[in-house]
């Protein structure tokens, strides 16, 4: 039988269960070819979230997880009429990996991605320097709506390398494509199985 998997809004925790359906399809040349469109990463859960292992594989933590979360809701800070594609894009995005504009860039294998990751944070945690948090009064005091925009906008991004790794894990190539510049919720998810 040939299917496709596809959603322009699948929320939140519904995407990572949609990732879980297709974990459950074997054997692997039998998973469907996709496109997710993400978006709503405020509303993601830990115990649904598909990259859990890749984040973890990262040094981060499920407190990190949350902090993500509920700052990926900045991203919404960002006013598109004013500059749609510098404003929601990192500088990496402005210069596309193939010559379709649209794409934003291939995804590199994350499993080593995760590993280097991880050596960093393992040495930034050996540094003594003491390190302590803002409160949330601090760091709307001293961070602008520019840059907590810019914040939101690259922990949506980490949320979705992480459920990248995932469909890499489950042996799909994955791209990521930008289909609009309305809209800060402007990436797609495409994953194949190699033929």
């Amino acid at each position: 039988t040939n299917c496709l998997c596809m959603s322009k809004h699948l929320c939140g925790p519904a995407f990572d269960l949609a990732l879980s359906c297709i974990r459950r399809v074997s054997p692997t040349n039998m998973r469907p070819p996709c496109a997710f469109a993400t978006c709503c990463h405020y509303l993601c859960t830990w115990d649904s979230f598909a990259g859990r292992d890749w984040w973890l594989s990262c040094g981060l933590s499920r407190n990190d997880f949350e902090v993500a979360v509920t700052a990926s809701q900045w991203a919404s800070l960002t006013n598109i009429k004013k500059d749609p594609l510098s404003s929601s894009m990192t500088n990496h995005e402005k210069e596309p990996a193939s010559t379709n504009n649209s794409t934003l860039y291939e995804l590199p294998d994350l499993a080593k991605v995760s590993k280097t990751a991880s050596k960093a944070m393992r040495e930034a945690r050996q540094d003594n320097a003491p390190h302590s948090a803002l409160s949330s009064d601090d760091f709307e005091r001293f961070f602008s709506k520019s840059e907590k925009s810019k914040l939101g906008i690259q922990l949506k991004q980490l949320l979705d390398l992480a459920r990248s790794a995932c469909l890499q894990e489950l042996g799909y190539n994955v791209e990521l494509i930008r289909y609009t510049t309305r809209s800060i919720d402007n990436r797609l998810l495409v994953a194949s199985i190699p033929s």
